[in-house]
């Protein structure tokens, strides 16, 4: 009975062991949308407050930037599914993003949770697997 046990166990820690993986990547991946997310609300907002035409540097990757001149405008461009994009009011946008990082930090804090509880679980089948370890190397002894 041990032995199957035993068994069940390793199964059981292995399966709990990749669904952490899984799930710490998936708490890696909100936690980057939600700070792009910020990015971007702390842009609108900065921008928003603008009264004239602003000279702004863009990244373009490796380190590089492209000098440009945004004229003042209350409308951007936002994607809202299946690569469509509508022209939107500024103030519309950055109401949308404040509710999208309340719903990212919703689900970062359940997938932390169930992490949480699956290391709970793998600690408690550790220490089973150990007992059971000492059981079994006891009687052959």
């Amino acid at each position: 009975m041990s032995e199957e046990r035993i068994s069940q166990l390793i199964i059981e820690q292995r399966n709990i062991t990749q669904l952490i993986e899984n799930i710490y990547n998936e708490i890696v991946t909100l936690q980057n949308s939600i700070e792009e997310r910020k990015r971007a609300l702390q842009f609108l907002e900065k921008f928003s407050e603008l009264d004239k035409d602003t000279e702004v540097l863009f990244p373009i990757g490796g380190g590089l930037y492209l000098k440009a001149n945004i004229p003042k405008q209350d409308t951007i461009f936002a994607n809202v599914g299946a690569q469509i994009y509508l022209d939107k009011k500024i103030s519309e946008i950055i109401p949308q993003i404040k509710d999208g990082i309340e719903q990212l930090n919703k689900l970062l804090d359940e997938r932390r949770r169930l992490l949480e509880s699956l290391r709970t679980r793998y600690d408690e089948i550790s220490a089973e697997l150990t007992e059971l370890y000492f059981k079994a190397s006891g009687r052959k002894q």
